[in-house]
């Protein structure tokens, strides 16, 4: 038979056989067939492979130890390892750079115990313990700069405590307007905010024009007497006036200063107005141009100068070109704004 009939009886690689008996010519095609047929050691990377050890390593680690076998270095690498560093720190849930930051300024500490330190129940901080107690930190961390003989539990208590109402707040609860009350304690700060509040809450006294309304008095004539005769009160002059109701007609002039045959001839042609408007159209008409714009809150230099340029114009028509919200009554004399809603 032909070797290559005996390769294919014994079920042997022709080519394999071929190349092994070429490079071995001593041995016979018996014995070339035997090699194969023989079972054949496994290789140490399938060795390596087949028990999960990267060859490479283990190349590598021959090179540094050449004085072990492959059976010793195989089992090396089958021992269990020692847990690195960075393992232990991620099976208990510690972060390992903070970890090995602590380690390099601590060297002494072992691993374990800079991992157990971690795992201790630490102390909460300033603003931890702020957080919980629902007190403003960035309040409490200034006030422990000012305080720092108080602990952090003093600290969070006084804030704690319910403290006082600020000015802006009781205003609020109680409806006054907060600008006014602080400027009015600015003015006085020997008041307490409650007095302060009380005094806007305490029923004010009525103002001169509303005491000429309710009354139903001229306030312009009452002001004008009031500017004759300053030694008397509001009051005074009110009452003068509501008593003047019932005088003639002739002791209301005379009381006014009133020339009483002009104001009765005026009356004649003026059967229509009331006698405190034919006294307070007197009483206006002696005012000089001057007292006229102080009356309606215009500038008499500036009223002045339109008056020379314009002389065919009356005072009041001069006043009506600054003051076009005014009305002219039946009697020609000006009506504030006041007496308009009067």
């Amino acid at each position: 038979m032909t070797f290559k009939q005996k390769c294919e009886k014994a079920d042997v690689n022709c080519k394999a056989a071929y190349m092994y008996k070429a490079r071995h010519p001593e041995l016979t095609d018996e014995q070339v067939i035997n090699y194969y047929l023989q079972p054949k050691q496994k290789t140490l990377y399938k060795k390596c492979k087949e028990m999960g050890i990267n060859y490479n390593k283990f190349v590598n680690y021959k090179t540094v130890h050449p004085e072990l076998t492959d059976e010793q270095i195989l089992n090396y690498y089958l021992q269990p390892k020692p847990k690195s560093f960075k393992q232990k720190c991620k099976e208990a849930g510690v972060n390992y750079n903070t970890a090995r930051y602590i380690k390099g300024r601590h060297p002494e500490l072992t691993n374990e115990q800079i991992i157990e330190y971690y795992l201790q129940p630490k102390s909460k901080t300033f603003k931890e313990k702020c957080i919980d107690a629902n007190v403003s930190y960035g309040a409490a961390f200034h006030f422990r700069k000012i305080h720092s003989e108080l602990t952090d539990e003093q600290i969070i208590e006084y804030y704690q405590q319910p403290k006082q109402k600020t000015l802006r707040q009781r205003c609020i609860e109680t409806g006054v307007n907060y600008n006014n009350a602080r400027c009015y304690r600015k003015k006085h700060p020997e008041l307490t905010d409650e007095q302060v509040i009380n005094y806007y809450l305490q029923p004010k006294t009525k103002s001169f024009y509303e005491m000429c309304i309710e009354v139903n008095v001229s306030y312009s004539a009452v002001n004008h007497y009031k500017h004759q005769h300053p030694e008397l009160t509001y009051d005074q002059i009110i009452q003068y006036y509501v008593q003047a109701k019932n005088k003639s007609f002739m002791a209301k002039c005379n009381d006014a200063r009133v020339n009483y045959d002009a104001a009765i001839r005026f009356r004649r042609n003026h059967p229509e107005l009331t006698d405190e408007q034919i006294i307070q159209y007197y009483l206006k008409k002696s005012k000089t141009f001057k007292e006229k714009c102080a009356d309606v809150n215009i500038s008499y230099k500036l009223a002045l100068s339109y008056r020379q340029k314009h002389p065919e114009l009356t005072d009041e028509q001069v006043m009506l070109y600054y003051r076009p919200n005014l009305k002219i009554n039946m009697l020609g004399e000006l009506i504030l704004p006041k007496e308009i809603e009067q």
